[in-house]
């Protein structure tokens, strides 16, 4: 035999689900295990181990440093945790958030365990699966300026719709559990090797380091954040090359046209405002060359393009 791999787009979003969460994987460093977990997060009330249990599995080891002493202080609150967990999804948000100083990826946590009908996990895996989901861009959870804001207006919206008005309790965990697990080993996958299955892979800190060099003449030029960059993805190096070859391609004069549909594209759609200048064809034309190499559309590269104006200047 001489097996090989394809991809194509699942059907639906429940076809997604059952695929991916066949491939999850997540081994803590524990004797327990994903047991962990599983026999804790479905009880009504915790007892101290409990908690502690669910955030040794949630860091996949045992817990050291400041990490411990944050649980710990968790731990000394069972009982108000337990009350929280008879409360309404608000007044959980704004106690948890009250007295948990430190926002983020934990913090959710905390949410998720005291309501798991209702807060889904979210991490670097669960976001850069979202991402490819709705942009088909490759982005990482560093990139955010605030974690919690994007879960609770963005993300936790994104959860509820996909629960199709499940009311029963063990019910929405069990189905919110499914999410977790398939957007968690699809998101994963994406920052595997093995992404390229799938196709070019547009990754938004990539484009961030083109635009930042996207007046320059010759490679020669590139910007130091676009060098140092790729120095620490080599693999990149041929492909910047080929976008910036392609760029130049449509700053001929024959493609004036294709550049600026694209540059009244992006001031039409993005209420982004560009002056007429050759620095402003410059990113309408990598623009372009990222739109043909990854097989983006206009809005596609637009919506990446817009992110990147809100975190730099280019």
């Amino acid at each position: 035999m001489y097996p090989i791999l394809k991809t194509e787009d699942a059907a639906s979003f429940e076809e997604f689900i059952l695929f991916w969460e066949s491939l999850y994987s997540y081994r803590p460093k524990h004797a327990e295990g994903n047991n962990l977990y599983f026999r804790n997060i479905h009880k009504q009330s915790f007892a101290t181990d409990d908690i502690l249990d669910l955030f040794i599995w949630k860091n996949g080891m045992t817990l050291s440093g400041k990490k411990s002493e944050i649980v710990k202080d968790i731990c000394d609150r069972v009982e108000f945790i337990n009350e929280l967990k008879q409360s309404s999804t608000q007044r959980i948000k704004e106690e948890i958030q009250g007295f948990m100083n430190k926002s983020g990826v934990w913090q959710i946590f905390l949410l998720h365990i005291t309501k798991p009908d209702y807060y889904p996990i979210f991490d670097q895996h669960t976001y850069r699966a979202y991402q490819f989901i709705k942009t088909g861009v490759i982005r990482e959870i560093s990139e955010l300026k605030n974690i919690n804001d994007f879960y609770f207006e963005t993300y936790l919206p994104f959860i509820h719709e996909k629960l199709n008005d499940i009311q029963n309790q063990t019910e929405r965990i069990n189905r919110i559990s499914k999410m977790d697990r398939a957007l968690f080993a699809f998101g994963k996958f994406l920052k595997s090797g093995y992404a390229k299955l799938i196709g070019p892979s547009l990754e938004f800190e990539f484009c961030r380091k083109l635009f930042s060099s996207v007046y320059i003449k010759d490679k020669e030029q590139f910007s130091n954040e676009l060098n140092i960059y790729l120095a620490k993805n080599p693999e990149k190096v041929e492909l910047a090359g080929k976008l910036f070859k392609l760029r130049d391609f449509y700053m001929e004069n024959n493609n004036y046209r294709a550049r600026w549909d694209m540059g009244y594209f992006l001031m039409e759609h993005f209420n982004i405002e560009f002056e007429q200048s050759e620095g402003s064809e410059l990113v309408f034309s990598l623009c372009c060359a990222i739109k043909d190499v990854f097989s983006k559309s206009d809005y596609e590269v637009g919506r990446v393009f817009k992110d990147i104006v809100g975190l730099q200047t280019v």
